[in-house]
C-alpha cells in the first residue's frame, strides 16, 4: 500500500480525535460558583433541610452555568446539624420561574459542621447548557433529620426556595457547579466512520 503524507497525517489527525471521544471526560470546569475562595465561605442565614413527623422542609436554589457540558461536581454550603446524615440533592431545569421535572437526582453527606463544604465528585449528570437556568434543591426523606442549607456572602442574587417558601432577589444559597465537557456522538460517529473509510480506502488500493 502506498502512503502520501498527506494520508498520513490524515489517518494521524482521525486517530487522535477518535480517540478523545473514546478517553474519559477532563477534570470539571467551574461553570457557577457563589462560594469563597477561604473562609467565611458563606453567611450564617439560609434554609433548612429536614423532616420533623410528617412536616418536610426543602431548600433549593437557581443557578445558571455559563458554559454547556456534563454536570460532575457540587460544592454547598450545607451542613448537618442532627439525626441522619445523609441528604438528596436534585437538579431540575427552570420552567417558568420554578423548578421543572428533575433530571437528576443523587444523595451524598453533608459537610460535618458550619463554614465545612459539602462536596460531591464523579457525577456523571446530564448535560446542563450555557444561559439556561436550573434548580438544585435540597431534601430529605429519613425521618427526625436537619441539616442548613446557608446563603453566599458574594452578593449573588436570585431565586431560591427556603424551607418550602419560594422567594425571588433573594441571595442564593452557596453554590458551586462544576461540568466536563463530553464530545458529541455525531462528531465522534462522523470521525470513526473517517477512519475506517480510510482503511478501506488503503487495502482496496494495495
Amino acid at each position: 500500500m502506498n502512503v502520501t503524507p498527506n494520508k498520513l497525517t490524515f489517518f494521524a489527525t482521525t486517530l487522535v480525535l477518535a480517540l478523545q471521544c473514546a478517553l474519559p471526560a477532563d477534570a470539571a470546569t467551574v461553570v457557577f460558583n457563589n462560594i469563597a475562595a477561604s473562609p467565611p465561605y458563606y453567611q450564617n442565614g439560609g434554609g433548612i433541610i429536614g423532616t420533623f413527623g410528617s412536616q418536610s422542609f426543602i431548600t433549593g436554589t437557581s443557578f445558571t452555568p455559563n458554559a454547556t457540558g456534563q454536570l460532575d461536581e457540587l460544592t454547598l454550603g450545607l451542613f448537618y446539624a442532627q439525626g441522619t446524615n445523609s441528604v438528596t440533592l436534585r437538579l431540575s431545569p427552570d420552567v417558568a420561574g420554578m423548578p421543572g421535572m428533575p433530571i437528576w437526582q443523587g444523595s451524598g453527606t453533608p459537610a460535618p459542621a458550619y463554614l465545612q463544604l459539602m462536596t460531591m465528585t464523579g457525577i456523571a449528570g446530564p448535560t446542563i447548557n450555557s444561559g439556561q437556568q436550573y434548580w438544585i434543591e435540597a431534601l430529605e426523606t429519613t425521618p427526625a433529620t436537619l441539616h442548613f442549607w446557608d446563603q453566599n456572602n458574594q452578593g449573588d442574587v436570585g431565586s431560591i426556595i427556603a424551607t418550602n417558601v419560594f422567594y425571588t432577589n433573594q441571595l442564593r444559597y452557596a453554590l458551586r457547579v462544576g461540568i466536563v465537557s463530553v464530545p458529541e456522538p455525531a462528531a465522534c460517529v462522523l470521525l470513526l466512520s473517517g477512519l475506517i473509510a480510510t482503511v478501506f480506502a488503503g487495502r482496496r488500493r494495495s
